[in-house]
């Protein structure tokens, strides 16, 4: 295909609404802007591009500022449901976990009360086991002093015969 033909399938070229509507149309002589025909001044052609450049900032700005609210606000969607999800997961093991501390707890009472029981046994034990080891002593010494007072009364000779 040659160079200078336009096909069928080629892109037309249409002014962007942004550029139209940021640029004010012409308005005669008395206007920055020239009359058609007319042959641009330095300064109208400088005045012209400032403006088309303006025009296209503020166009791209605000495409930029569109572009960044939705992707951020896609992105802030997705974190705050995600962090609602954390929370409510959090707060149903906080749940979880105050009712297992309130059951330990009530474990603890109850072993702090058998504790205090078994120690108070053990001091009422440990003093019937020191009366009954001064009990044992003494019935040793009376037993022994028996034995020793009943061969008092007995007489060994030895070499007579019966």
């Amino acid at each position: 295909m040659p160079k200078g033909s336009k096909s069928a399938s080629a892109p037309l070229l249409t002014p962007r609404p942004g550029a139209t509507s940021a640029s004010p149309p012409p308005s005669g002589p008395s206007g920055p802007w020239p009359a058609l025909g007319e042959p641009l001044a330095e300064s109208d052609a400088n005045t012209i591009k400032t403006d088309i450049l303006s025009a296209l900032r503020e166009e791209i700005k605000t495409m930029f500022k569109s572009e960044l609210h939705a992707a951020l606000g896609e992105n802030l969607t997705s974190i705050k449901s995600e962090l609602l999800h954390f929370k409510a997961e959090i707060s149903s093991n906080i749940t979880t976990m105050k009712q297992e501390f309130a059951g330990l707890r009530g474990t603890i009472v109850d072993m702090e009360q058998s504790l205090s029981a078994c120690t108070d046994d053990i001091t009422i034990l440990r003093s019937q086991v020191e009366n009954m080891a001064k009990e044992i002593v003494k019935l040793e010494n009376k037993c022994e002093d028996l034995e020793s007072r009943s061969r008092r009364n007995n007489i060994r000779i030895i070499g007579v015969s019966e």
